[in-house]
């Protein structure tokens, strides 16, 4: 408030020097000065008087040295009110890097934000989401596994926060009739379901998603030497396996020491990933709805 209080004081001495130096001017150039002949000069000089009239107090208008001092704090006061102006004048923008450093300076700056919230806020999930339920049917051929506990398996594995069901789905086993049908068969009996199955491996035939049974229980020479558990393989071989039915088609590794994707090949070779019976972020979509 003092400084407004300054500013407004020193405004109005400016207007009030600034209004005597203009008379004051046209009074020494005209009415004092012999040289001005023109016929203009007695109208140019009533006018000066008139400005120093309003201006001041003194009616003797010889005073010249009065009117010489006030012409000096008009120039003096003008001066000083465009120094004062000047830090209101607008400030060129920042550009973009210049915003973008200032901003990085205060994150990393050790000064409390003021009003700003860190937490992030409630986004309400929209309508859809967790709301997709897959069926899928459970059975066995040409083998004498447990069927109940490759069903139990594979739910916990299908329903599992970190697998598929982070596409918002909801796995349930049905007696007929699934979207899908996991089926725990004989390696010999694999080619049976498509020409593209191998008695070696498991496959996934049109909506046959077909598991290996020699896989389910050893696992496999690549995944062993990995270092992996029969729990994490049969994780990975039913995701890998539904991951095709989802619409994903095979991966690679992308780097020594990196998890494998789910859709790579991980049961025949790593190719230098760590074992990963889940899907990466990158993998977390489906075509199927």
């Amino acid at each position: 408030m003092l400084y407004v209080n300054i500013y407004i004081s020193f405004y109005l001495l400016c207007i009030y020097s600034c209004t005597y130096s203009f008379g004051a001017i046209l009074y020494i150039s005209t009415c004092l000065n012999p040289k001005f002949r023109f016929k203009t000069k007695r109208p140019i000089c009533e006018t000066g008087r008139f400005y120093l009239s309003h201006a001041t107090k003194y009616p003797t208008l010889e005073r010249v040295m009065s009117v010489k001092k006030l012409v000096f704090m008009g120039t003096t006061a003008l001066i000083g009110l465009v120094l004062v102006t000047l830090p209101f004048m607008s400030i060129p923008a920042l550009s973009k890097t210049e915003h973008s450093e200032a901003i990085a300076a205060r994150l990393l700056s050790d000064q409390p934000f003021v009003g700003l919230s860190t937490t992030p806020p409630d986004i309400k999930k929209p309508d859809w989401y967790n709301k997709v339920t897959i069926t899928y049917t459970v059975s066995k051929n040409g083998t004498t596994a447990d069927v109940n506990e490759v069903a139990s398996l594979a739910n916990a594995t299908l329903n599992d926060s970190r697998g598929w069901s982070q596409l918002g789905a909801n796995f349930k086993q049905v007696a007929s009739g699934g979207m899908f049908n996991l089926i725990l068969s004989q390696g010999s009996l694999l080619p049976t379901y498509s020409s593209g199955c191998s008695a070696d491996w498991s496959c996934r035939a049109g909506n046959n998603v077909v598991i290996n049974t020699d896989r389910w229980t050893g696992a496999s020479t690549a995944w062993n030497s990995g270092g992996g558990t029969l729990r994490d393989y049969r994780h990975m071989v039913v995701n890998h396996e539904v991951g095709h039915w989802l619409g994903h088609d095979h991966a690679s590794c992308g780097g020594s020491g990196q998890p494998a994707p789910l859709m790579q090949q991980q049961s025949i070779d790593l190719m230098g990933c760590t074992f990963n019976p889940w899907p990466l972020k990158g993998e977390l979509f489906t075509s199927r709805f």
